[in-house]
């Protein structure tokens, strides 16, 4: 899929090294909510399924999980690992994962989408923690963002200056790409994230080092 409205730009043809998995998580002890973004997550079932198999080695508390996908490919292997995902994440915060709670699995639902097959609805409503009207977005009322294929749209500009790296570093809000940068945010494209990196994944030591110090 190429759409027009993807503010990561042109598609990568990149997976993450799993090793880059396991040295973020050598520093993590809890995560709020964990999101698998992409491009589209689910062309990478083996690094969401390994990232599970890293924070239940470590014991790391996961409240919950989020992800969003087109709806093109909807495979029994990851309807499983959804269910997976959701075990673990309730079997750490009863919660977060409830109907009223953080997390789950989205379809993108727009004009700017292509149809999906009728049955992947449908296999993705079998999913307890589905959310149907999560990703619903109407864009004759809302702009999609001003980055990547929808600079040629009318988008609104992005205005991600309005907090500073540190401040957003000692909320917790960080993000592992699939080059290994680790970058204060998600909303960025492809080709901007070796200018925006704070460090990489080999560097993530001193960050969190440092940042926990600012946090103290």
């Amino acid at each position: 899929m190429c759409c027009a409205h993807c503010m990561r730009g042109d598609a990568e043809n990149i997976d993450i090294n799993p090793a880059y998995i396991d040295k973020f998580f050598e520093h993590v002890e809890s995560i709020g909510n964990l999101t698998f973004t992409g491009g589209e997550p689910t062309l990478n079932l083996d690094a969401i399924e390994h990232t599970l198999e890293v924070v239940k080695a470590r014991n790391i508390h996961v409240s919950s999980f989020y992800l969003v996908t087109n709806g093109k490919e909807v495979s029994e292997r990851f309807l499983r690992l959804m269910i997976d995902w959701t075990v673990y994440c309730l079997s750490c915060d009863p919660y977060t994962m409830s109907e009223d709670g953080m997390g789950g699995v989205a379809l993108s639902q727009d004009v700017f989408h292509e149809k999906i097959p009728p049955i992947n609805r449908i296999r993705l409503r079998s999913l307890s923690v589905f959310r149907p009207d999560d990703k619903k977005t109407d864009f004759s009322i809302r702009r999609p963002i001003k980055l990547g294929r929808a600079r040629s749209l009318d988008a609104t500009e992005v205005n991600r200056y309005g907090i500073s790296v540190e401040e957003n570093c000692i909320e917790g809000d960080i993000t592992l790409t699939a080059t290994g940068d680790i970058l204060p945010d998600c909303d960025y494209e492809f080709c901007e994230t070796e200018n925006i990196s704070i460090a990489t994944v080999d560097g993530i030591e001193a960050l969190f080092s440092y940042y926990e110090t600012e946090a103290a």
